[in-house]
């Protein structure tokens, strides 16, 4: 877990891409905070390591699946959805190194990733995120440079996107009162 991050951020649950993304025959690299990841697919659903194999700091996002495991690009190591090697090409019975584990999980159509050692459970979130009856997107946003309060504020402001954003949301013609309440919570 990077330090620079306050500790609710960093001990979250975070998107990092879409379950569409995932492809059966190779892995996906993605970045959370600062943190190179290999993204992949297991018969068991996704499974995600530190981008790094620990026999040279290759890249794992650069390998390919091979069933349940992800291989190296450049000895052939190959490591499991835990993180332990499996196989070692050309060696019989022993196996190498580990490569560092990080959870992830698909919810709502996303694949979520924590990187603290011991994640805390998946927060619950509003049911009508997954209402299929609704209208829904998904709006990747490029990394920002921001402190987490003006950012959070940013979010709860309802005059921004009516004044910066017109007909996004709506037209200017169909404002609604909007009722927010904001809750403390561990999460």
């Amino acid at each position: 877990m990077s330090d620079p991050w306050p500790i609710a951020i960093a001990r979250g649950w975070h998107p990092v891409a879409y379950e569409w993304e995932l492809r059966p025959d190779r892995p996906l690299g993605v970045t959370l905070m600062d943190q190179p990841i290999a993204l992949f697919r297991t018969s068991a659903g996704p499974a995600a390591l530190i981008d790094r194999c620990p026999h040279r700091n290759v890249p794992l996002s650069s390998g390919k699946v091979c069933g349940d495991a992800l291989t190296c690009p450049y000895h052939g190591w190959s490591f499991d959805a835990s993180g332990r090697c499996v196989a070692v090409p050309g060696v019989r019975g022993e196996t190498g190194a580990p490569a560092k584990r990080v959870a992830v999980m698909c919810n709502f159509g996303l694949i979520w990733a924590n990187l603290a050692d011991e994640p805390l459970p998946f927060p619950s979130l509003p049911a009508e995120i997954g209402d299929t009856a609704l209208d829904r997107f998904w709006w990747p946003l490029a990394p920002r440079a921001a402190r987490a309060l003006d950012a959070l504020e940013n979010h709860l402001d309802p005059m921004h996107p009516h004044f910066l954003h017109p007909r996004l949301v709506r037209g200017a013609g169909k404002r609604l009162a909007v009722p927010v309440t904001v809750c403390s919570t561990p999460w």
